[in-house]
């Protein structure tokens, strides 16, 4: 892939105290799949990593838009600007964090479609329905994955160090 080819993400910026602004440079049909799965949050991991196995590249930038919008919520940062980078001719996505927030997330368990109660305190994108399905995926390699890349995303997006 040439670097024009590559998706990645810029590091997050504060507009204002109640917003917060990315950059993610992608080619249109791209750009518009992550953000479709960011705003619905509708998604599972498992089966998005394993159809998107060969592009670690959008995995990344998946992983860095849905840490920084649990980022947001849990610090109570009410708006989330996505822009194109790749394309100066789309208009920046705003998301309204409130309105998602009320959008119950569903499991991160393949194949479950029950809403999710319990949150991952580590990585703060993975949810479950219960103990049951947080111990599968635990056990994966989805999640170790998942997991272990919240320190790396926070550090990649706000540029400060947080302990392992």
């Amino acid at each position: 892939l040439t670097k024009e080819e590559t998706v990645r993400c810029s590091k997050a910026q504060p507009v204002d105290a109640s917003t917060m602004k990315i950059v993610l440079y992608a080619p249109q049909p791209i750009f518009q799949d992550l953000l479709h799965r960011i705003i619905t949050r509708n998604y599972h991991l498992t089966e998005f990593m394993e159809d998107n196995r060969t592009r670690l590249d959008i995995i990344e930038s998946f992983l860095s838009l849905s840490y920084l919008l649990e980022y947001c919520r849990h610090q109570r940062i009410p708006r989330m600007i996505i822009s194109n980078g790749s394309d100066l001719d789309e208009p920046d996505a705003l998301l309204e964090i409130e309105d998602l927030i009320k959008h119950p997330k569903k499991c991160s368990k393949l194949g479950c479609t029950e809403k999710a109660v319990i949150s991952c305190c580590h990585c703060v994108v993975s949810n479950w329905c219960s103990s049951s399905c947080l111990n599968e995926c635990f056990e994966s390699w989805n999640h170790k994955f998942v997991c272990a890349q919240g320190v790396h995303f926070y550090n990649k997006l706000f540029s400060a160090k947080r302990s392992e």
